[in-house]
C-alpha cells in the first residue's frame, strides 16, 4: 500500500486493519508459547497416578470414570487387573490443564481382595511399563488401609526401600475404624467391606490392633496426603453416610501433618445397598433404643457414589496441580563423593594451599550442609558415602555425622600413587545401585589429573559411564587445578553423558563452592546460587515464602572467616526460636522453619574477598492454613480473547471495505 492509499483510508478502516494485524501477531506468539508449554509438560517427569479400587462391586464404573471407555489391560495377577489409558478422562473432567499424568486403575471385576502385596505388584508394573515410578496413589474405601500398610512399612515390602510414593489420596478410607460397627455389629455390609481388602471384620473396629498399628506409625515425610470426606446424615446415632462418620475418615495428624482435607457432597457408601444392609437397625426389635431413620438410609443409598463424582475429580486435580505440576518430588537422596588421593593432590593449588587440604575442607562442608538439610521438618531421606581413590579405592566414610567428619579429616593423599578413575566409578555405581529404586542418585567426582591406571577413557565412557546413565545416576565432575592437568575434556564428557555438570576449581574456595553447587542442585528445590560482594552492604534477595513454604535453608561460603549475617523478612531483621545459625570454617548455615509469608533476604558483612550464597526453600503443607490451588494459567483465556479481537477486527474491516466500495 502506497503512502497516498494510506492517507485516503478511513480512520476506522485503518484502525481495524491495525487491530487485526496486532491480533494475528499476538495469536501467533501465544500459540508458540502454548506449544512450548505443551512440549515442556510432555517431558516433565510428573508422578504417575494409581487409583486403587474399593473392591465392593463397582469396578467397571471406576474404570470408566478415571480412564474412560477406551482403556488397555497393562497386566493381570491373581484375579486382579491393572488397566491404563493413553487419554485418561478424569484429568479434563476435573479441570486439569495440559496433558494428563499417566494413570492406572487397580481392581477386579469380581471381589478379589486387594492387600498390600497387590499394591506393590501394581507399583512394580507401573515402573516396568516405562511410566514414572514415583506415584501418587489414590485409594478408595478400605483399600486405603492396605496402601497405608505399605507406605508406613508394616508389610513385607516397605516403601522406604523403594521410595516410590510421592503422595496419597484417600476416598472413604476408615482411618480410625468404623464407629458404627461397634454400635451396629449385625449390619450385613461390614463383612463385605472387610473382605474387599482381605481383612477380618474386627480389623475395622475403632482401636483394633490394625487401626492402632497404622495410627502408631507415620507416612513418608516427603509425601503429601489428600483426604476427601463424603456427605453425611443423621441416621439416628450421629453424622454418618451409612458406613463411615467424618471422625472415621479423618487421617490423624500424628500419622502425617502434610494433609489437605476436602468435603464432597456425594455420599461415600453408594456402592453398597444401604437400605438392605441397615434393615436390622431400622427396627426397635433388633437394636432397642438404637433404631435409625429408614427413609434417610434409602435416600443415601440412592445417591451418586462420591468416588466417581465430578467434585471429587476436581479436588484430586487441584491437589495434584498444587504439588506435582512441576514434576515428581525427590523421595530419596543417595550421593557418593569420590576424592582423588593420588600423589599430585599433595601439590599446591593456585592459591598456594595443598590441594588435599582443600579437598578435605570441601568434603567436610558438603557433609555439614547435608546434615543441616536433614534437620528440616520434612527432610528427604538421605545417604552419603565418601570414597577415596588412587590406584585403589577406599571407603572413607558413610553418613554425614561427627564420625564421617572425623574420618574425612584424616584422609590423606599417597605420594607417588597413580590415579584409577574407572575403579572408583565402578565402586560408586555399585553402591548407588543398592539404593531405593526411585532415589535421586548422584556422584561427585573430584580429580586433579588424568587416569593413569586401569580403564582407558574410551572404555570408561562405553562401560561404567553408560551403566550409570542407564541406572539414572548423574555424575558431576570437578577438575581441581589447571585445565590441562585436570583432564578437563574427559571429565566434561563424563558429566555430559549422564546429565551432570562439570566444574573447574583453581583453589580451595572455588572447590568448596563447586561441591555445594553440586549438592544443592541435586535437591530439586528452588535455588539461589549467587556470588556477592559483601562490601556493598546490600541485602541478597532469597525469595518469597508463601503458604506452601515449610522451611528456608541458607548456606554462605566465604574465603575468609565466617561472615556476620542477618536474615531479614520484608526488610526487617529476623531472629528467634525459628531461626538456627551454625558457623564453622568459613561456612554459615541458616535454617528458618515455618517461615511467615513474605519476601526474605540476607545482609552479609565481612567474610573475606569472596562470598557465595545458596538458598533453598522446602515445600510443605502449612499447618496454619489450608492449601489453595495454584494460580490459574490464563493462556487459554488469553488465546480466546485474542481470537475474539481478531474476528471483530476482520468483521469491521469487511464492513468498512464494502461501505467504501
Amino acid at each position: 500500500m502506497t503512502n497516498t492509499q494510506s492517507r485516503n483510508l478511513h480512520p476506522f478502516h485503518l484502525l481495524a486493519r491495525t487491530l487485526a494485524l496486532v491480533a494475528i501477531m499476538t495469536l501467533a506468539c501465544t500459540m508458540a508459547r502454548a506449544g512450548r508449554l505443551a512440549f515442556a509438560a510432555q517431558h516433565e517427569p510428573r508422578p504417575s497416578v494409581l487409583v486403587v479400587d474399593s473392591n465392593v462391586g463397582d469396578h467397571e464404573r471406576l474404570v470408566r470414570t478415571w480412564l474412560g471407555e477406551q482403556h488397555d489391560l497393562l497386566d493381570a495377577h491373581d484375579g486382579l487387573t491393572l488397566t491404563t489409558s493413553r487419554t485418561p478422562v478424569w484429568w479434563a473432567a476435573g479441570g486439569g490443564e495440559g496433558n494428563p499424568p499417566s494413570t492406572f486403575v487397580l481392581g477386579a471385576a469380581s471381589q478379589t481382595p486387594i492387600d498390600a502385596n497387590a499394591v506393590v505388584w501394581a507399583l512394580d508394573a507401573i515402573a516396568d511399563s516405562g511410566a514414572e515410578a514415583r506415584t501418587f496413589v489414590l485409594a478408595t474405601g478400605t483399600s486405603g488401609l492396605r496402601v497405608r500398610e505399605y507406605a508406613e512399612g508394616l508389610g513385607a515390602t516397605k516403601q522406604s526401600d523403594r521410595a516410590d510414593v510421592v503422595g496419597l489420596g484417600f476416598l472413604g478410607t476408615p482411618h480410625n475404624g468404623y464407629e458404627a460397627l461397634a454400635t451396629y455389629p449385625l449390619l450385613t455390609h461390614w463383612k463385605s467391606l472387610a473382605d474387599a481388602s482381605g481383612l477380618a471384620t474386627e480389623d475395622l473396629l475403632p482401636q483394633s490392633t490394625l487401626i492402632n498399628q497404622l495410627n502408631g506409625k507415620t507416612l513418608p515425610a516427603v509425601s503429601k496426603s489428600l483426604v476427601v470426606t463424603g456427605n453425611v446424615g443423621d441416621l439416628g446415632f450421629g453424622a454418618t453416610d451409612g458406613a463411615g462418620t467424618i471422625a472415621d475418615l479423618t487421617l490423624p495428624k500424628s500419622v502425617t501433618d502434610q494433609i489437605v482435607t476436602a468435603q464432597a457432597e456425594a455420599t461415600v457408601s453408594c456402592e453398597v445397598n444401604l437400605s438392605a444392609s441397615w434393615q436390622p437397625a431400622v427396627s426397635e426389635i433388633s437394636y432397642p433404643g438404637k433404631s435409625v431413620d429408614a427413609g434417610l438410609a434409602e435416600r443415601l443409598s440412592a445417591m451418586y457414589c462420591y468416588q466417581n463424582s465430578p467434585e471429587v475429580l476436581q479436588q484430586v486435580v487441584e491437589f495434584y496441580q498444587s504439588w506435582f505440576s512441576q514434576g515428581a518430588p525427590v523421595t530419596h537422596n543417595a550421593s557418593v563423593l569420590a576424592l582423588d588421593l593420588s600423589g599430585s593432590m599433595l601439590e599446591d593449588d593456585q592459591a598456594g594451599m595443598p590441594k588435599i587440604d582443600g579437598a578435605r575442607v570441601a568434603t567436610e562442608q558438603y557433609l555439614r550442609v547435608v546434615n543441616a538439610s536433614t534437620r528440616l521438618p520434612h527432610a528427604v531421606p538421605t545417604e552419603v558415602s565418601v570414597l577415596g581413590f588412587e590406584e585403589s579405592v577406599y571407603e572413607l566414610a558413610t553418613g554425614y555425622g561427627d564420625e564421617a567428619l572425623a574420618a574425612v579429616g584424616h584422609a590423606d593423599a599417597r605420594r607417588l600413587a597413580e590415579t584409577n578413575v574407572g575403579l572408583v566409578l565402578e565402586k560408586a555405581v555399585s553402591i548407588l545401585e543398592e539404593t531405593p529404586r526411585c532415589a535421586k542418585r548422584h556422584i561427585t567426582l573430584l580429580s586433579d589429573g588424568a587416569s593413569t591406571r586401569g580403564l582407558s577413557n574410551e572404555a570408561m565412557l562405553a562401560g561404567v559411564v553408560r551403566e550409570a546413565k542407564r541406572n539414572g545416576i548423574v555424575i558431576d565432575t570437578v577438575g581441581f587445578g589447571d585445565a590441562g592437568e585436570s583432564n578437563e575434556g574427559f571429565l566434561k564428557q563424563v558429566s555430559e553423558a549422564t546429565g551432570g555438570t562439570h566444574y573447574a576449581a583453581g583453589n580451595a574456595y572455588e572447590l568448596r563452592v563447586d561441591f555445594l553447587k553440586s549438592y544443592y542442585a541435586s535437591l530439586g528445590m528452588e535455588l539461589v546460587d549467587q556470588e556477592v560482594q559483601p562490601s556493598e552492604g546490600k541485602a541478597v534477595v532469597l525469595g518469597t515464602a508463601d503458604e506452601r513454604t515449610s522451611a528456608l535453608q541458607v548456606g554462605i561460603v566465604t574465603d575468609g572467616p565466617a561472615a556476620k549475617v542477618m536474615l531479614e523478612h520484608e526488610g526487617k531483621p529476623l531472629d528467634g526460636a525459628g531461626v538456627k545459625v551454625t558457623q564453622a570454617d568459613g561456612l554459615t548455615s541458616i535454617l528458618c522453619e515455618s517461615p511467615v509469608a513474605g519476601e526474605y533476604g540476607i545482609r552479609i558483612e565481612g567474610g573475606g574477598d569472596h562470598v557465595h550464597v545458596f538458598a533453598v526453600k522446602e515445600l510443605g503443607i502449612a499447618s496454619r492454613q489450608e492449601v489453595s490451588g495454584e494460580q490459574a494459567d490464563f493462556s487459554f483465556v488469553l488465546l480466546a480473547a485474542v481470537g475474539v479481537a481478531m474476528i471483530a477486527g476482520i468483521v469491521v474491516l469487511v464492513v468498512l471495505t464494502r461501505r467504501r466500495s
